[in-house]
């Protein structure tokens, strides 16, 4: 490769990184909100598109917390739950529209179940590191794009868990209702309340539903806005 090609490669992997670096850090920022500043900054970052689309905050369900009980919500999913009932589209492909509590459903609560959609997708595509296991690598980690996955689940890691976001054949948001154990390396655990993202035939993990709230608001708020200060919560964002 040429030197000025190598200067613009090194340039382009630069300003990738500041990118990156800029999202995870408005992230941890988001996360770490009292819960109603959470709610609505965060449907604030997410809806900073430019039009492309809009979401809004559900009104709070009148039975959420027996809801949230009878569902043993972490306590973070439930504090969201009491806010509002999740997100809708208002118009476009809104990318959080979070189920309301009385939609919540486990994997194997789905036709077909979510392993089962794995399974078939892993038969037809063969994009997963170890034949029948699911990759998963830590959010925010840059350094494990290149290493590799931190662990390995069997596909029915996703049945027992809750279902967050509707689901496409390949693609969906589970939180662990238990601490789960990895098939690979053995002895690594999950913890409950953990946030999978799934796409094919790898996951992101997140430690909590709010740290996958924020990191996943991050990522358009990052974009949308380059200095890197988070935005304040907008009239269009205010809760119910």
């Amino acid at each position: 490769m040429r030197l000025p090609n190598l200067f613009r490669v090194a340039k382009a992997l630069f300003l990738a990184l500041k990118v990156v670096r800029r999202q995870h850090t408005l992230g941890v920022e988001l996360a770490a909100l009292p819960m109603p500043r959470l709610v609505a900054d965060c449907l604030d970052h997410l809806n900073a598109s430019h039009g492309v689309w809009q979401g809004r905050a559900r009104p709070p369900h009148p039975q959420a917390k027996a809801v949230a009980a009878h569902l043993d919500l972490p306590p973070d999913l439930a504090q969201f739950y009491a806010c509002c009932n999740g997100y809708e589209a208002v118009h476009g492909k809104f990318p959080a529209a979070i189920l309301p509590i009385e939609s919540l459903r486990t994997g194997a609560a789905c036709s077909p179940a979510l392993s089962a959609r794995l399974e078939r997708h892993w038969a037809g595509e063969n994009d997963t590191d170890v034949e029948g296991l699911l990759s998963v690598f830590p959010c925010n980690n840059l350094g494990a794009l290149i290493a590799g996955p931190e662990s390995y689940f069997t596909a029915d890691i996703v049945d027992p868990a809750l279902l967050l976001r509707r689901p496409s054949a390949t693609d969906f948001t589970v939180l662990l209702l238990a601490d789960t154990s990895a098939a690979m390396p053995k002895g690594h655990v999950l913890p409950r309340g953990s946030v999978l993202e799934i796409e094919g035939g790898a996951a992101t993990s997140y430690p909590d539903f709010r740290h996958w709230l924020g990191s996943r608001a991050s990522l358009f708020g990052s974009l949308a806005n380059p200095s890197g200060n988070r935005r304040e919560g907008s009239a269009g964002s205010r809760l119910p």
